[in-house]
């Protein structure tokens, strides 16, 4: 992005930093110089880029150059072109820039696609391989070279003016505190990951706190501002990501698994294992593609290469909220999304939803572009729309969910409109019909007969409307929904793991007792003791609270609580400002009514928003969504409560920021001063900065060496060589598993080479069997716990190893960890 440094530069911007739009050119006013000649030396061009090729395809093992070259030549390159070369128009250079570098991204799934699936019809069995892939991409970046050569790749005066920028480019604080809270998070993990103590962690999560803090209290140009937000992102996923040596994390591992299928195939195929996560391009073909041309292995795409490029998804963001808000509120509402807790804790383990997250972005960013025509900008959302269905299926289903609802919404407010002779102020592009449909349809193309995914939405689906309307129904839904406000009743840990017992007694009626480890359940194992994750190390600061008789980890629970349930107000009184604004003008052709505000106060927060008919119905369609999410109990143990929040707040973060603003003019204190208080206070809260002061609570990975997090993911090598062993034992199992085994570790058991169908992931007392083995990890044997997922919900609680020593044999031991049989 640094050419585009001075397109955001204070002259043109209010003193709050709102953008203060030129005159813009249409396309069709824009005409080419017919006077330039082509510019020669494409032949010189296509002989390096055949070299830079040459050390791809002949798999040159250049540790440095050889990433940097795949690089340039399947990313940078064809992006610079695109970004030069295409008539795309665009607000500014950033938003231009990242539409090319979207493009780019898409290019890498599409073309790979197409490879994977021309290449074994004419050649090789294996198309993702280097040599291949690098012939591929040679003829792409050849094609694009040739393609529109009287434009250069850059000029003399361009080269000449980033060369001046570089020169007198000073240290702002905001970007100098991002730099140094993304170094030391980096410093902060592998100190944790020796078993240090988590202060460095601390301090990098301070610090991206602090550039935050900057960027909003100073005034400042897109290109910091940007710069900013994408270093605070990246330390806020790093910190996550780099914890443990290898593949750390829920998702992830089954998305690694999923990917080393793919990438020792060198071949995408759902043959390979029918299952959805096979069917997310971006944790199969795209990890595979990068690891073979870069020559990097798949544990650094997916800990560090695909978070640097997730991080992007919130500069993306922000320029989208500044079309829609001032500078201020934009910075507030991108601050309330990286310090989600989904965002800094749990991404890192979801990266095909990260690469889904990153599209939608794009979507949003084009959909609001006001210098494009609008036909562009529904092709455009459509294509980008595309990576999302190819990265992941979930977020495809809620996306669908949510326009198709704001469609409806929107025809039905068009039909009161006309009756009431009013018109609509604009051209539709995000809930234009043909735009929702086109999605639609590709969506059902890629789950049907594409991949043939498609029949767990109807699953889902289903016992979504049967949970609705059978009052009989058990099911009560995810332990998350506790924090929103209207989640239903609420259930404690002791009911839900009564309930699971209770499920399992009734299975134990349909086998024959023989076959049960426990002929006789006691109340040890169906009323087993509850046990807390392991807590936070608690500073001086907690030791003094906790001596005044205060419970820090009740103190943490309730700080979230409360600031979970202040966003959820804030978007309430958003909507509620939006709507009326929507119905207080007459007409909708007229100008937006912005309140007028104090002249003579310069630190008066502004607000600069232009109510739409699409923006409302969007808001609301979006809302609507997320509250079928919360409310019925299957769908939010299916997509998850928290992760559809995320997504959400993709769309309803500056109706939040709006919601500030309201309430803060409601109590005369509508300045920087006050925004940014109470933004930073959300912020220290959400990301645990606050929390890690005191200790005691729930502990994030990314700051210390416990928590349920650390206690189940970060597993010592004890785990991995018994994971190893059982799988060269010998299966005298007949046709029951060859391992039971706790969920997090039974993808561990598939990938050390016991085939999926043997692994069973329960190991509760009372649905233990005979003749398999018991997998009895370090924390179970250590501190004799284990958690259960049940309902969307992870309860953990005393596990009764020496009543089942009792009744099975040792037969590996290593360490804390042990397998029976």
């Amino acid at each position: 992005m640094s050419d585009v440094a001075a397109i955001g530069s204070a002259a043109n911007r209010s003193a709050d930093g709102a953008a203060v739009r030129e005159p813009v050119t249409r396309p069709g006013a824009r005409r080419a110089d017919k006077t330039r000649k082509p510019v020669k030396g494409l032949g010189v061009q296509l002989v390096v880029l055949a070299v830079l090729q040459m050390v791809i395809a002949l798999d040159v093992d250049l540790p440095v150059v050889r990433p940097l070259v795949a690089l340039t030549t399947f990313v940078a390159l064809p992006a610079l072109l695109v970004h030069r070369r295409t008539r795309l128009q665009a607000e500014n250079g950033a938003s231009r820039f990242a539409y090319a570098a979207g493009l780019s991204l898409l290019l890498l799934l599409v073309v790979g696609l197409t490879v994977n699936w021309v290449v074994p019809v004419v050649g090789t069995d294996e198309p993702l391989t280097a040599p291949v892939l690098a012939f591929a991409w040679f003829v792409v970046d050849g094609l694009l070279l040739a393609w529109r050569r009287d434009v250069p790749l850059a000029t003399r005066e361009e080269l000449a003016g980033l060369r001046q920028r570089a020169w007198d480019a000073r240290v702002e604080p905001a970007q100098a505190l991002g730099v140094l809270a993304l170094l030391l998070s980096v410093v902060g993990a592998v100190r944790l990951n020796n078993g240090a103590g988590g202060q460095v962690a601390v301090l990098a999560l301070l610090l991206a706190i602090g550039a935050l803090l900057a960027l909003m209290l100073r005034e400042g140009s897109l290109s910091r501002d940007a710069w900013t937000v994408f270093l605070v992102s990246l330390a806020l996923l790093l910190a996550t990501s780099l914890r443990g040596w290898g593949i750390t994390g829920h998702d992830v591992q089954a998305e690694y698994y999923v990917f080393s299928l793919t990438a020792d195939a060198h071949h995408w195929s759902m043959d390979l294992l029918q299952n959805a996560y096979t069917a997310c391009l971006s944790v199969t073909l795209l990890p595979t593609l990068l690891t073979n041309v870069t020559g990097l292995s798949g544990v650094f795409w997916f800990k560090i290469g695909l978070q640097v490029a997730f991080a992007l998804a919130p500069v993306l963001l922000f320029l989208t909220f500044r079309r829609l808000l001032s500078r201020r509120l934009a910075l507030v509402s991108v601050a309330l999304v990286v310090a989600f807790p989904t965002f800094n804790t749990d991404m890192p383990y979801l990266v095909r939803q990260e690469v889904a997250f990153l599209f939608l972005a794009l979507v949003l960013l084009v959909a609001t572009e006001p210098a494009m025509w609008q036909w562009t900008q529904r092709i455009l959302v459509v294509t980008f729309g595309l990576g999302v269905v190819l990265s992941h299926y979930s977020t495809t289903y809620l996306l669908g969910l949510a326009l198709g609802g704001a469609l409806v919404l929107l025809g039905i407010l068009v039909l009161a409109d006309r009756r009431r002779g009013r018109k609509t102020e604009r051209p539709l592009v995000l809930l234009h019909p043909a735009t929702v449909l086109l999605l639609a349809l590709t969506a059902l193309i890629w789950t049907g007969p594409v991949t043939h995914t498609g029949g767990h939405p109807i699953d889902v689906a289903r016992d979504a409307i049967t949970s609705m309307f059978d009052r009989d129904a058990k099911d009560v839904g995810s332990s998350d929904r506790n924090f929103f406000i209207f989640g239903g009743k609420q259930v404690s840990e002791r009911e839900r793991l009564d309930q699971f017992v209770d499920a399992t007694l009734a299975a134990r009626k349909e086998f024959p007792r023989r076959l049960a480890l426990v002929k006789d359940p006691g109340p040890a194992d169906t009323r087993p003791a509850l046990v807390e994750p392991s807590a936070a190390p608690v500073t001086p600061v907690g030791t003094v609270l906790e001596k005044v008789g205060v419970d820090l980890g009740s103190l943490t629970n309730a700080a979230r609580l409360l600031c979970a349930v202040l966003i959820q107000l804030l978007l309430l009184i958003g909507l509620w400002w939006m709507v009326r604004e929507r119905f207080r003008r007459r007409s909708l052709a007229a100008p937006p009514q912005v309140p007028s505000l104090p002249a003579h106060s310069a630190r008066t927060v502004r607000l600069g928003l232009r109510v739409s008919s699409e923006q409302v119905c969007l808001v609301l369609g979006v809302m609507g969504a997320l509250a079928l999410v919360v409310v019925v109990p299957s769908l939010s143990v299916e997509y998850g409560v928290l992760r559809a929040f995320l997504q959400s707040m993709f769309v309803l973060a500056p109706v939040a920021a709006l919601g500030l603003w309201v309430v803060l003019g409601w109590i005369g204190r509508r300045t920087t001063v006050w925004l940014t208080a109470v933004t930073v206070v959300v912020v220290a809260v959400f990301t645990s900065a606050l929390p890690s002061l005191i200790g005691g609570g729930p502990a994030k990975p990314a700051l210390a060496n416990a928590g349920l997090y650390y206690d189940r993911y970060v597993v010592p090598d004890s785990d991995r060589l018994a994971a190893e062993r059982i799988a060269q034992a010998p299966d005298l199992s007949g046709a029951l598993p060859k391992v039971l085994a706790p969920r997090h570790q039974a993808v561990r058991l598939v990938q050390a080479g016991v085939p999926a169908t043997e692994v069973a992931d329960r190991t509760y007392p009372t649905v233990l069997n005979v003749d398999s083995y018991l997998f009895a990890d370090a924390l179970m044997t250590r501190e004799r716990r284990d958690t259960i997922f049940y309902q969307g919900d992870r309860i953990t609680y005393r596990y009764p190893l020496g009543q089942i020593g009792r009744l099975m044999n040792l037969v590996y031991c290593a360490g804390n960890s042990r397998v029976y049989r």
